[in-house]
């Protein structure tokens, strides 16, 4: 909890180049929420510019369902399961790991993505068609190592 989290300063929600959020370091094991306004996108990206490996234990992409009342707003995570992919793979750690529903924070969980150790790092998921995401959700990891993320952009 304490190893990285100064590494999650400066990172932004962007979708479609639009900046949606800024993250900021903090060393608390809630995951990261963006609120994305219903902005409609396909596909959504975390990009790392600063050398850091990219680990991204969850990414969930939540659209509002139509069909509920209006008082008690319902959300669907559209990237569940969906195709994703990275820049590489590090210690096993797939791009299918951040869309598996398992937001387990801990690596031995097996449940966290891992890219290797390069500037460059990216992870995506295609969404079955475009989508109004009213926000995205990003589980980091917590054991150790969470401010790896720092410098990273959601798009």
């Amino acid at each position: 909890d304490a190893c990285c989290d100064q590494r999650s300063t400066g990172r932004w929600c962007m979708l479609a180049s639009t900046s949606v959020d800024k993250f900021s370091s903090r060393r608390v094991k809630q995951p990261y929420m963006f609120n994305c306004g219903n902005f409609s996108a396909s596909e959504v990206s975390v990009r790392l510019n600063n050398g850091q490996s990219l680990q991204v234990c969850e990414l969930e992409v939540l659209v509002l369902e139509e069909n509920m009342p209006k008082d008690i707003p319902v959300f669907s995570n559209v990237a569940l399961n969906r195709p994703s992919s990275q820049s590489s793979i590090g210690w096993g750690g797939s791009a299918a790991r951040a869309v598996d529903g398992n937001t387990n924070k801990m690596w031995g969980s097996r449940s966290c993505t891992h890219t290797s150790q390069v500037t460059g790092n990216w992870w995506t998921v295609k969404l079955d068609m475009e989508q109004y995401i009213q926000s995205i959700v990003i589980h980091n990891r917590v054991d150790c190592c969470s401010n790896r993320i720092n410098g990273a952009k959601v798009w």
